[in-house]
């Protein structure tokens, strides 16, 4: 990808991109894809011969996806473990012989309170 330059650029965003999501730097993510659209517009509009280094390029493009997936993953199970650990801090439902729920966990055994 030396001699040509849009190829280089787009490796470059792809690169850039490749490490925010290795290092968790979702942030950084909405700037680079302006590069990585700029970048990938100025190969489109000059498609290059060069096969394989396309070929090595669509392989770093499909590495990154599969890293955004995974943090994504991950995002959503944080997520679900913060939804799960704040139900926990509001007591657990419980049922007893006859079908009736009850609620045990903080101030579940506090008498009502008076004014």
């Amino acid at each position: 990808m030396r001699g040509d330059p849009a190829l280089a650029r787009l490796e470059r965003a792809l690169e850039d991109v490749g490490a925010a999501l290795a290092g968790g730097a979702f942030a950084g993510l909405g700037p680079l894809t302006g590069e990585l659209d700029a970048a990938l517009a100025a190969v489109e509009a000059h498609p290059p011969a060069d096969r394989a280094a396309l070929d090595r390029l669509a392989a770093r493009a499909r590495g990154n996806m599969t890293m955004l997936a995974a943090a994504a993953r991950g995002v959503r199970a944080a997520r679900q473990r913060l939804r799960d650990l704040t139900a926990a801090g509001q007591g657990i439902g419980t049922y007893d012989r006859d079908g009736r729920r009850t609620v045990i966990g903080p101030g579940a055994d506090r008498p009502p309170h008076r004014s």
